[in-house]
């Protein structure tokens, strides 16, 4: 977990470490979880409120948004459609906006709830629930993978109650960034 950079672990997997069954993998999610130092919701967006008073550039906030929301939102043509459609993002306001990025479970459409799949082999699928059959579930997760696993293979499926969106994104970007990705989310059409 020492050597392992911040940008190649999804931070979204951490609740599942969390609750994992495994008390190794608990135990080495909770050091992850430290590394990462998500931290208070509440805090952060008391922290980040001076955001909303900066001047936002929205050329940094495009470069911003294809760099960190792409896998999962699309815009202008560029992105993948996981995530909520942000076509009418600019409709709710710079507020809305800050507080959907940085307390993403606040509000959760439940179709864009994260499910975690375990299967009797010990392996780990989290995402969307993109497609059920009789015999199959297939989850779907950021830049459009998809996995399908056999219903006789699944030891348990459940809900993390959480968005597919992790918290985390001020560890991405400082208050400039955030205002101008909430400039060019304001703009987009």
């Amino acid at each position: 977990e020492d050597k392992l950079p911040r940008g190649d672990f999804e931070r979204g997997r951490l609740p599942q470490l969390r609750t994992h069954a495994d008390p190794q993998v608990r135990a080495k999610g909770a050091l992850l979880e430290k590394k990462f130092q998500i931290g208070n919701r509440n805090d952060v967006l008391k922290a980040y409120q001076g955001a909303l008073t900066l001047k936002g550039d929205v050329t940094r906030g495009r470069n911003a948004f294809r760099r960190t929301c792409v896998v999962c939102h699309r815009l202008e043509g560029v992105g993948y459609e996981i995530g909520p459609s942000l076509a009418t993002i600019k409709t709710r306001g710079a507020d809305a906006i800050l507080l959907n990025l940085l307390d993403p479970n606040r509000e959760v459409n439940p179709q864009f709830v994260n499910y975690l799949v375990t299967t009797k082999a010990g392996k780990t699928f989290t995402g969307l629930i993109a497609g059920e059959t009789a015999t199959s579930v297939t989850l779907k997760r950021a830049e459009n993978q998809t996995d399908t696993i056999l219903r006789l293979d699944i030891d348990e499926m459940r809900s993390s109650g959480v968005s597919l969106m992790p918290e985390g994104l001020e560890k991405d970007l400082d208050k400039q960034g955030v205002a101008d990705l909430i400039a060019y989310l304001l703009q987009t059409n």
